[in-house]
């Protein structure tokens, strides 16, 4: 599976799709993708259309994020897309689609997983932390020589760190 930082971007993304013909069949797609919550949307902010490719299919962005940002999920979606294509030699475009989103939601998976690791850990450390500057306060507060009472509780903090 292959790793990328840009996937929580690409989750982020609220785009209103629209196939464009290119060919016989013509269809219409509307999609709207979940939004994180930490980054907020202006009301203010103008949804205009932009022209991309994915897996040779031409499609046209409505979204009020900029070019660039739209051109680099492209970019992460062809290359996955591709990357699917060759490993499974497989043309049916549906089919890659599907492998492709597989692996798309594997990797988001895998990285809820360690940040939910990660915000555990930190929350641990900050509760250590706390309660060795609670610690060190309290000794400070007791002691008629605060560079000894210092020096103690750094000790100590040293020691619980590493049980």
């Amino acid at each position: 599976m292959v790793e990328t930082s840009d996937l929580s971007r690409c989750i982020r993304a609220s785009i209103a799709l629209t196939v464009v013909p290119t060919g016989p069949k013509v269809g219409s797609v509307n999609y709207v993708a979940g939004r994180n919550e930490e980054e907020p949307r202006s009301a203010i902010s103008e949804k205009r259309a932009v022209k991309l490719e994915l897996l040779g299919r031409r499609f046209t962005v409505r979204s009020d994020d900029d070019d660039e940002y739209i051109q680099s999920l492209v970019g992460f979606v062809n290359d996955k897309l591709t990357e699917i294509r060759e490993a499974t030699g497989r043309i049916d475009a549906d089919s890659i689609a599907l492998l492709a989103a597989l692996d798309i939601a594997d990797a988001l998976f895998r990285e809820r997983r360690e940040g939910k690791a990660l915000r555990r850990q930190v929350k641990e450390r900050s509760h250590r932390l706390l309660e060795s500057l609670e610690r060190v306060s309290n000794l400070v507060g007791s002691e008629t020589e605060p560079e000894l009472a210092l020096a103690r509780a750094g000790a100590q903090a040293r020691a619980a760190d590493r049980e």
